[in-house]
């Protein structure tokens, strides 16, 4: 009885997400080479870290797209999986 309780709260909570469902459509970034590199915030971050912090955030915007979130959401993964990206490789630094 316990597992099936698990079992259905789980498959309850994987359907939770944060997109606004009445604004889902097709994706504003088509392929991960639409993301625009240089709209991204200038740094003073080493050259390879940089290049993999962005190389992530436009992955996990095509993520979002793939999910079929809406345009600001996929703007919204990118900008803050940047930002998260360069935070963590400064505190490894």
């Amino acid at each position: 009885m316990r597992l099936r309780c698990v079992l259905a709260l789980a498959l309850l909570l994987a359907g939770c997400t944060h997109t606004d469902w009445s604004r889902t459509g097709t994706g504003a970034l088509g392929s991960s080479s639409d993301a625009d590199p240089a709209a991204m915030p200038a740094t003073n971050v080493s050259s390879r870290i940089d290049r993999d912090c962005r190389e992530t955030a436009k992955a996990r915007a095509s993520d979002a797209e793939l999910q079929g979130f809406d345009p600001a959401i996929q703007q919204s993964v990118l900008d803050k999986t940047y930002a998260d990206c360069l935070s963590w490789s400064r505190r490894t630094q």
